[in-house]
């Protein structure tokens, strides 16, 4: 039976630094992004602070200035998978003050923050916005005793109608699911389906119409549609020892294309590093990711070119064996599911989620 596995909510420890905080300015300079369409923009990002246990919500500007803090969880508590709402205005989050997960909303400040859903007998995760702002997407998990899996579902954002898109199934597991642009398509990450260690698959808006978009041997994750909905960008090997990369694929399947990992050399990554998260700028010509070297304990945020031309370093967190939840999830094909809560690694400054373009300042 896979084992649950949580996100990355992370606590740095006493010493908790940002190491580098780099100018954008030559970059922008020279740039293909460099004509303000991605300027009127944030970049949402997990990171702790030395006092907590679990991480925070920030936002920052997309050169890594301007760096704020919207949640203050406090200890015993944690955030993880933000995402923002169409028009910029709210951001929905998971909250962890203990285990199971809870769906919770803000506005883009950090004012506002309400329980959107918790319940006893499930935990909610990777939650995210339909294209109207009118419904949240998310996961749902039985409880780990139950031994049934997870599902998609999705609620409305004034907690009425609870409805499920994929059902409950043994062994199954469907997380991270994302809206295309326009409503029609959901994606998302499914474990064991159809016997695919880990997938991404797409279904229409009411949950028919099943199929897998990813080949089987990229145990492919972490799906984001760019902003015309042609493409998913992900994380590939999920659940192997392989190198974690950035990939992009057509909605039909077609156009597989890899953005990192084939000129690692000039970043200097070492042989083992994990690559994951992508996130599409609002007009589609950079995508944001997150990089963790195990061998270092150094995670960065990173911008790099839609067609992996460039990567840009944008900040650099170190901590000594930060206490986090393993954001895997699913796809340990060796192990038995034994808990539902934290374990701990070394990985931290997770989970950039760049928003749409903003008409406000916040």
């Amino acid at each position: 039976m896979n084992r649950i596995r949580l996100p990355r909510s992370v606590l740095l420890g006493p010493v908790m630094s940002l190491l580098l905080s780099y100018s954008l300015s030559a970059w922008q300079a020279t740039s293909s992004m460099n004509n303000g369409q991605y300027f009127n923009s944030r970049i949402a990002f997990i990171q702790a602070n030395a006092s907590t246990p679990g991480g925070d919500v920030y936002t920052m500007n997309p050169d890594g200035s301007d760096v704020r803090q919207l949640t203050n969880l406090g200890a015993n508590n944690g955030a993880f998978w933000e995402n923002w709402s169409p028009d910029g205005r709210q951001i929905v989050f998971v909250e962890f003050p203990n285990s199971p997960g809870q769906l919770w909303l803000m506005r883009a400040d950090g004012s506002g923050k309400h329980l959107l859903l918790s319940e006893a007998d499930y935990g909610e995760y990777a939650p995210s916005f339909s294209p109207d702002g009118v419904w949240v997407i998310f996961t749902r998990c039985q409880n780990v005793s139950n031994g049934n899996g997870c599902a998609i579902y999705r609620i409305r954002t004034d907690d009425s109608g609870l409805t499920p898109l994929t059902d409950f199934q043994l062994e199954v597991n469907d997380w991270e699911p994302v809206y295309s642009p326009d409503g029609a398509t959901i994606a998302f990450e499914s474990f064991s389906r159809d016997g695919l260690i880990a997938a991404i698959w797409l279904m229409n808006a009411d949950g028919s119409d099943l199929h897998a978009l990813t080949p089987p041997e990229l145990s492919a994750v972490n799906p984001h549609w760019s902003p015309d909905g042609e493409r998913v960008a992900f994380r590939s090997h999920c659940c192997n020892p392989q190198n974690n990369d950035i990939w992009v694929i057509n909605r039909d399947g077609s156009g597989l294309h890899r953005l990192t990992g084939s000129a690692s050399s000039d970043l200097d990554i070492p042989v083992a590093y994990y690559n994951e998260a992508p996130s599409w700028s609002p007009h589609g010509h950079a995508i944001a990711f997150d990089q963790y070297d195990p061998k270092t304990n150094i995670s960065a945020l990173f911008i790099i070119d839609a067609d992996g031309s460039r990567r840009t370093q944008l900040m650099k967190f170190s901590a000594a064996r930060p206490r986090i939840a393993d954001r895997a999830r699913m796809g340990d094909q060796h192990r038995k599911r034994r808990h539902h809560g934290p374990r701990e690694v070394e990985e931290n400054g997770v989970w950039p989620r760049w928003s749409p373009e903003l008409q406000n300042n916040f």
